[in-house]
């Protein structure tokens, strides 16, 4: 049976200088959406000061560990983000710049968790389970390094979200040391996206807040603080009674936001394959190869009235044929049997010979696969 686990993260860096207000709400609301309306039976929170650098990349572990086709994780993150040189190097970073959240304890040096963090973490999610990133912070766009970022709408062209007292950003900006960093870096590296990691693409998908030069709202809506995007996603899964493909969502997220004079383009980051898929249900388990059975091998035999030929695999240099007319040969041999003994035989042995060939096609064709 799936197995539904969730991990929800928010930080209101309640007492400092950049506090926000709405992130410890947008998890309550979600954890209520995962519990009643998708039956998780396991979600963590951390919020506040609860949320410290150690403590979250230990609970992002915890929230991959043992997972096996056919569950269902789901990662949520509520507070600031912002973007730190790219200096890890296991990747190229277009503009030069990690996409980074950031714990209660960040410190601008070790306290940080990187777009690389995220990746090495969820990349060792296995094919077929549907594992689902929420960040609901600023710069979040390409947060997981994936290679595919559908953006639906572009940038905006309303009021920056800022311009209004009940939209405030989730932008931290950092030290003027970084900072300086942050902007030659920004203005002197240009080279395109390279990124080694892949398997990712494999079964995650990360929901953005906006995208990687964006701010993400943290408003009065609906009543209370909330993120905008936070609240426009569950909006969009109340809409469609909380049963409605992914690309749906960040599609209507866009609508609805850009709607509200919101600039802020959530993006949908992972394979297109996996676009349709349903918003947290279980994927198609990937179930291993089994061995080809008798039956298998009969299906895969040539009718004697089409040419089959078995693919060059660098191992034997006789020429097999089969003609029209189903005689097998090697070689030269293969037509200038002259002795009416020796073409019963041949046909006594045709069996035994298509099955063989069609057997080796087989083992090609499962071991590129």
């Amino acid at each position: 049976m799936a197995k539904k686990r969730a991990l929800l993260v928010g930080i209101n860096y309640p007492g400092t200088n950049h506090a926000l207000r709405g992130c410890v709400n947008d998890v309550n609301a979600m954890r209520d959406v995962l519990a009643v309306q998708y039956g998780f039976e396991s979600i963590v929170m951390l919020t506040d000061g609860q949320a410290t650098t150690a403590a979250m990349l230990q609970a992002m572990k915890d929230l991959v560990s043992g997972a096996v086709a056919g569950d269902v994780l789901y990662f949520h993150y509520s507070g600031h983000g912002s973007q730190y040189p790219n200096n890890s190097g296991n990747d190229v970073e277009a503009d030069g710049l990690d996409e980074i959240i950031c714990p209660v304890d960040l410190n601008w040096r070790d306290n940080m968790i990187r777009d690389d963090d995220l990746h090495a973490i969820f990349d060792k999610v296995p094919a077929g389970v549907n594992l689902t990133v929420t960040l609901d912070c600023c710069n979040s766009g390409s947060g997981m390094d994936q290679d595919n970022q559908y953006q639906p709408l572009g940038i905006g062209e309303a009021a920056a979200p800022n311009s209004d007292p009940m939209k405030g950003g989730r932008f931290l900006a950092p030290p003027a040391e970084v900072m300086n960093m942050v902007e030659s870096r920004a203005l002197s590296f240009n080279k395109p996206r390279a990124l080694t990691h892949r398997d990712l693409n494999r079964t995650g998908l990360l929901i953005t807040g906006c995208q990687s030069t964006q701010t993400s709202a943290d408003a009065f809506i609906g009543g209370k603080y909330m993120g905008a995007a936070t609240y426009y996603l569950i909006d969009v899964l109340t809409s469609h009674n909380f049963s409605v493909d992914y690309k749906t969502v960040v599609e209507e997220m866009n609508n609805k936001l850009a709607a509200k004079g919101f600039t802020q383009r959530p993006e949908l980051n992972g394979s297109a394959s996996l676009f349709a898929f349903k918003y947290l249900q279980p994927m198609a388990k990937s179930e291993p190869a089994d061995e080809p059975t008798e039956d298998d091998l009969i299906s895969l035999q040539p009718s004697p009235s089409e040419e089959f030929s078995v693919p060059d695999v660098g191992v034997a240099e006789t020429n097999v044929s089969v003609t029209e007319s189903g005689n097998v040969g090697t070689g030269e041999a293969a037509g200038n049997n002259t002795n009416s003994g020796g073409k019963d035989d041949d046909k006594k042995k045709l069996p035994i010979i298509i099955g063989a060939i069609a057997a080796v096609a087989l083992v090609i064709f499962l071991a590129t696969r």
